[in-house]
């Protein structure tokens, strides 16, 4: 795998990337990684421990948060977002239920850039409840395109299930699936902006994304979404930060459910996911192998899913090799005008994959 990221570098399809593989081999749990380049021209070299922006790959930790909370019966999918959120309630929206926006049927449109119009400082309460606002409001403009998640349905929903348990978000990821699997939350977890007593996140080894004209800067260690980071930096639809490996075994925990292996995500409930991925060709944060934005070649296995994120990154669900493969990389670093990650992803997938077939075959 080095050798292939290497070839990422010199062909400058980003600055640097890390790499990290995680599969079943009899009744052992095995791992490979690998990382090559640097953070950016000017700064370190990427380590195991380089953390990302995970992007819209946030959206799959949401729907298994939604998930768990349904089968621990906190909250029913089928409930409306606005039953749980008040600031959008009894304003004639239309808008989806939790089930719709998770599974990427909200109405609402793909993104919307209401941070452009944000009345308040970024971040502050007043700011929360006017987004929470402006993001339903779009639903009374029905969006018919059913091809690609809804991040303003995923901003509602992720709301909406933080306050269904009494939480705020960020400690529900934290306590309901970092930490009891395994995850430290120095690699993998959000990191608000201006709120310097909640980081828990070592900025030095945060990769930098874009430059952002909003923003004036090139961004790093805050998320890339601007409504995300209006919102205060944790949101259902984007905010995470993590390491290849972090990304890697929780993909490898949906494995392990569709194994019957986790009876807060039974293999029932990701098997009805699994089936509306190969239908819809999406769901739960999830892509099918053969939709548009999947960009990761033609050797997984049909039934695989996963997600391939704006930024470049990737992580991938191989169910018949029970393969997880996170690559985590800043593509679009200093421009996502770069889009050579377009070419890069289908060979380093192919590649990866073959060579894992004639290295683990036997296993």
């Amino acid at each position: 795998m080095h050798v292939l990221l290497s070839s990422g570098v010199a062909g400058r399809v980003f600055p640097g990337a890390s790499c990290s593989m995680v599969w079943k081999a009899g009744t052992k749990v095995r791992d490979a990684a690998a990382v090559a380049g640097r953070l950016s021209s000017d700064s370190g070299a990427v380590e195991a421990d380089t953390l990302y922006d995970l992007h819209d790959l946030t959206q799959v930790w949401t729907s298994t948060l939604g998930l768990m909370a349904a089968e621990g019966k906190i909250v029913d999918l089928a409930r409306k977002v606005d039953e749980l959120l008040p600031e959008i309630q009894g304003k004639g929206f239309q808008v989806p239920t939790i089930r719709d926006a998770l599974e990427g049927a909200g109405r609402l449109p793909r993104w919307g850039a209401l941070f452009l119009d944000l009345p308040h400082a970024p971040a502050s309460a007043a700011a929360k409840r006017w987004m929470l606002v402006e993001a339903a409001r779009r639903g009374d403009a029905p969006h018919e395109d059913t091809s690609h998640f809804s991040e303003l349905a995923y901003l509602l929903a992720g709301e909406a299930l933080a306050r269904a348990c009494d939480e705020h978000l960020g400690t529900l990821f934290q306590k309901w699936i970092a930490g009891p699997f395994g995850v430290s939350k120095d690699a993998l977890n959000f990191n608000p902006p201006n709120q310097p007593r909640r980081r828990t996140l070592d900025v030095r080894k945060m990769a930098p994304t874009e430059r952002c004209e909003w923003r004036g800067r090139i961004v790093v260690s805050e998320s890339l979404d601007e409504n995300a980071t209006v919102f205060g930096g944790v949101a259902g639809h984007a905010g995470l930060f993590g390491t290849a490996s972090a990304a890697a075994a929780l993909g490898a925990l949906w494995l392990d459910a569709l194994a019957g292996k986790h009876s807060e995500l039974p293999r029932k409930r990701v098997e009805e996911v699994r089936a509306l991925v190969a239908r819809k060709g999406l769901g739960y944060g999830w892509y099918h192998l053969k939709h548009e934005d999947s960009r990761v070649g033609d050797v997984l296995s049909p039934n695989s899913f996963g997600r391939t994120s704006i930024t470049g990154s990737a992580l991938w669900l191989d169910p018949e090799r029970q393969l997880a493969i996170a690559l985590l990389d800043n593509a679009i670093h200093p421009t996502r005008a770069n889009r050579r990650i377009d070419g890069f992803l289908p060979d380093f997938f192919d590649r990866v994959i073959r060579l894992f077939d004639a290295t683990h075959g036997e296993d």
